[in-house]
């Protein structure tokens, strides 16, 4: 939730997205798999945001690390 916050506020150009992307992505690798996350359906709607054909490859490829993590951590179910 803090990282969501953090990205809403700070970022100003691609780099620092790349930046806020990387910080979730090692959030969600040490997540407990077991608990709910918050603001999941936000979360999920940032980081798409994210795959805008106006950014550069380095956020795309940010985020495609985010979404293995996901599958990592939630399985087919994601």
């Amino acid at each position: 939730l803090q990282q969501l916050k953090i990205f809403e506020k700070k970022v100003e150009e691609w780099a620092d997205i790349i930046k806020v992307l990387v910080k979730m992505n090692q959030i969600l690798q040490n997540y407990d798999p077991g608990t709910q996350m918050a603001c999941f359906s936000e979360f999920m709607q940032r980081i798409g945001q994210c795959l805008a054909p106006n950014l550069p490859q380095g956020v795309h490829l940010a985020v495609l690390d985010i979404y293995k993590s996901i599958q990592k951590l939630y399985g087919e179910e994601f």
